[in-house]
């Protein structure tokens, strides 16, 4: 089965205990307003257009078959031939790059012929065994830090029907797998993953019903009952010594080399802190007391403060961002949101 990847990152040391590779996987049901890999979350290859690296040589135009690509001699010429008004435009040497978006077919033809690197494709698809192989690179950090693998995205439980047969795969290597998610998804996509997954990395970004709608567009109900769920399933684990995540790892790991890695599941909560959103001491306190009702399954609280590095991403997507005049929150309420969070904070 296949995969649709948006990136691969080796040596993180953020997404998990130890080192670790982090596989970021394509699509998610919210739309959050400071997403920070906002070419993750559609389900379609997205093309990315970086208009600083652009030399304006034209060879995208010579090997675009669709018409994705135009250069027009000015502003007014772009507008004759945009019918979309899905357009970046790039000025120099009298020219204008004008890019439809919407008849891109993600061929990679304009990417395989950009001298500069201005266009990337965000998404490609990855059989399990090709995708295996790159995950079992640093099988030697791994067991040295005690790290492993986290699946993040977008959200990763949107693709379990193959991610579950690769989660199998690398429990016969014994390695530790983490899983990154917002919980938007069915609770049958976290039933089927159960047996493999050691880490949940669980966001909470809200518990207010209409903070999260206006800033995710999605029901917060769903999350919570998932996060419920999850809590009540690690706790009966924890009281389970025979429990079914160790029975996953195979007979063909057991003849590995390094040493079997299997751990009682564990529940993390991460909280993005975003400035106008939920940020305000009352909904801070209602997220600790919803962590606070999950038990003492959640081995670790931690704060995301809030940054713009992804800015770059929606103009390379051709997207306005939304948080434009949002400033970074400044450091003493960092402190005061992680004091009411009892979290550690992770820059």
């Amino acid at each position: 089965m296949e995969l649709h990847v948006v990136d691969i990152q080796r040596f993180c040391v953020q997404d998990g205990p130890g080192i670790r590779t982090t596989v970021f996987l394509k699509g998610c049901g919210l739309r959050c307003k400071w997403c920070h890999n906002p070419e993750s979350v559609g389900t379609k290859d997205t093309l990315l257009y970086y208009d600083e690296k652009c030399i304006l040589c034209g060879n995208c135009v010579k090997v675009c078959t669709q018409g994705v690509h135009l250069f027009a001699s000015s502003c007014a010429e772009a507008s004759e031939n945009d019918a979309s008004g899905d357009r970046m435009l790039h000025f120099g040497g009298g020219s204008v790059h004008l890019l439809r978006r919407e008849q891109c077919t993600a061929c990679g033809r304009c990417i395989e012929n950009c001298p500069t690197k201005a266009l990337d494709l965000a998404g490609r698809t990855m059989t399990e065994e090709t995708l295996l192989k790159k995950l079992l690179r640093d099988r030697a950090f791994y067991a040295q830090t005690g790290g492993g693998i986290t699946f993040s995205g977008g959200e990763p439980l949107l693709q379990i029907r193959a991610l579950a047969p690769l989660m199998e795969k690398c429990k016969e290597y014994g390695l530790h797998i983490a899983v990154e998610t917002a919980a938007y998804v069915p609770w049958a996509s976290f039933e089927l993953l159960l047996p493999y997954v050691d880490l949940w990395l669980c966001d909470v970004k809200a518990v207010t019903e209409d903070i999260f709608q206006a800033g995710c567009g999605g029901n917060v109900s769903v999350v919570l009952e998932n996060q419920k769920k999850l809590a009540n399933v690690l706790a009966g684990c924890r009281n389970d010594a025979n429990r079914a995540h160790a029975s996953c790892v195979s007979a063909a790991y057991r003849s590995q080399s390094l040493p079997l890695q299997v751990s009682t599941p564990k529940m993390w909560v991460r909280t993005p802190l975003i400035p106008g959103f939920n940020n305000s001491i009352n909904e801070l306190k209602k997220i600790r007391e919803w962590i606070d009702s999950l038990g003492n399954v959640i081995d670790r609280v931690e704060i995301l403060p809030y940054h713009d590095t992804a800015k770059s991403k929606y103009r390379a997507m051709g997207k306005s961002y939304e948080l434009e005049t949002v400033d970074l929150p400044p450091k003493d309420s960092i402190q005061m949101a992680a004091e009411i969070l009892k979290a550690q904070i992770s820059y």
